[in-house]
């Protein structure tokens, strides 16, 4: 969690432009008047402003809302932590000039889908996302054994490897690996072997001095973007060459955005990346 800052002139003036939107409704660019519905619709915009760029397309953002609804209502039921959301000062900061604008892109996308959740069974799912996959995402039960996730199935996603970001090389030196490894698991380091994928092609596991070490421990000790990657030995140091960025499970940002791009629906996506889900309004 961020220091609180002292803000500039620019960013005050936003936050007053924050209680006006708030305590009066106002038109949207195509001249219908935009109002939340109660609290809790106000309050997802702080979420959604946390996790995604206001840049994208308007059925990413509400294919967002839907998300972020869901795990809220989720974490309700459940009695657990709320998911994180920015304050009105963080808010003020990160938009700036555009503050008005995005604020009414990102309130459109939440009216527009006023009360709807996703749900698996008669249950609320645990929408999982990350921001790119390395070209399919990855499922639940494969992977963990969880049965209980049936939506989190592997799809294709390969509009993701046309994002610049999908591809990350990165070198370390090996007497740098062997002191992490130390350090972390007691192990020497000395002797990578075994690599296991899943079906997606994300390291599942390998072994480290015959030790055996899930991807995400291994992701976690290089501070990779994701645990689909590939490790090569270059004489003193080890190549790393990694796909995609985050988890893998669920909807993929960069591959929902670019289905948008090319006509696809909120529902159409969440149905996609979802195996078997149901949308409805609360």
């Amino acid at each position: 969690m961020r220091r609180w800052k002292v803000i500039g002139t620019a960013a005050l003036l936003c936050l007053g432009l924050s209680l006006l939107v708030t305590l009066f409704p106002r038109e949207s660019s195509g001249g219908e008047t935009l109002r939340f519905a109660d609290a809790e619709e106000e309050k997802l915009l702080y979420m959604m402003a946390a996790e995604i760029s206001p840049e994208y397309e308007m059925e990413t953002l509400k294919m967002q809302a839907v998300i972020d609804r869901t795990r809220y209502r989720k974490a309700q039921k459940d009695q657990t932590k709320e998911p994180a959301q920015l304050t009105p000062q963080e808010l003020a900061n990160r938009w700036g000039k555009n503050y008005s604008a995005y604020y009414e892109k990102f309130q459109e996308a939440i009216i527009a889908t006023s009360g709807e959740v996703i749900t698996s069974g008669g249950d609320y799912i645990y929408p999982e996302y990350h921001y790119l996959s390395n070209g399919k995402t990855r499922s639940m039960e494969e992977v963990y054994g969880r049965s209980d996730f049936p939506y989190l199935q592997s799809v294709e996603s390969s509009q993701d490897m046309e994002d610049p970001e999908y591809l990350n090389v990165s070198f370390v030196k090996k007497k740098d690996f062997q002191e992490k490894c130390w350090q972390t698991w007691n192990l020497s380091g000395e002797m990578i072997e075994n690599v296991t994928l899943d079906g997606a092609g994300y390291v599942k596991e390998l072994t480290v001095d015959g030790r055996v070490i899930s991807g995400e421990e291994m992701q976690r000790l290089l501070d990779l973007p994701s645990c689909s990657f590939s490790i090569k030995d270059a004489g003193d140091e080890y190549r790393i060459v990694t796909k995609g960025i985050g988890h893998g499970f669920g909807v993929s940002i960069y591959g929902a955005n670019e289905m948008a791009k090319m006509g696809a629906t909120y529902t159409s996506i969440l149905q996609y990346y979802y195996t078997g889900i149901e949308i409805s309004a609360e």
